[in-house]
């Protein structure tokens, strides 16, 4: 079954710039979630394709990874411009590591319809969850300055099993 997981977060009201490596975070430090990425708990399927769109422009080129697991990673919460610890996030969650996506913005629309986004197709990763969830955390790649309280949407396109 084809579905369109989606995930919308509000950024913490600070225009901090954030170095690469650290850790684009909910307000709540949570991991990202991916709600019903199965039909039941240990299903799976095929990532196809995944979606960033940003709510603002202000860092068009702006580059970030996205990490996904199958269970939440068994480190502390992911807080917003905490650095990622990239041994500690692949050897504590290794099992639960699924794999992650590159994304670099560019601009659409005109006006004040405009976004930033980008879209990464033929993916063709498989999954397993845990408990029907798959879950994420976005990490810069490069130095990025970012809106107050900017509104980041990721969408995976995923076939389930």
């Amino acid at each position: 079954m084809i579905d369109v997981l989606v995930c919308q977060f509000q950024r913490t009201a600070s225009a901090t710039v954030y170095a690469a490596g650290q850790i684009i975070g909910t307000a709540g430090g949570n991991y990202i979630n991916f709600n019903n990425a199965s039909s039941r708990g240990g299903g799976g399927g095929y990532l196809i394709s995944a979606h960033l769109i940003k709510g603002s422009l202000r860092e068009t080129g702006a580059s970030f990874r996205l990490w996904l697991y199958s269970e939440p990673p068994l480190v502390a919460a992911a807080a917003d411009y905490a650095n990622f610890d990239t041994q500690a996030f692949t050897n504590n969650g290794e099992n639960l590591l699924l794999g992650y996506v590159d994304f670099v913005c560019n601009t659409v629309g005109q006006g004040t319809s405009q976004k930033a986004l980008h879209f990464v197709n033929n993916i063709n990763m498989a999954y397993k969850t845990g408990n029907r969830s798959i879950y994420g955390v976005l990490v810069c790649t490069a130095a990025y300055v970012p809106e107050v309280s900017e509104l980041i949407t990721l969408k995976l396109l995923v076939d389930q099993f």
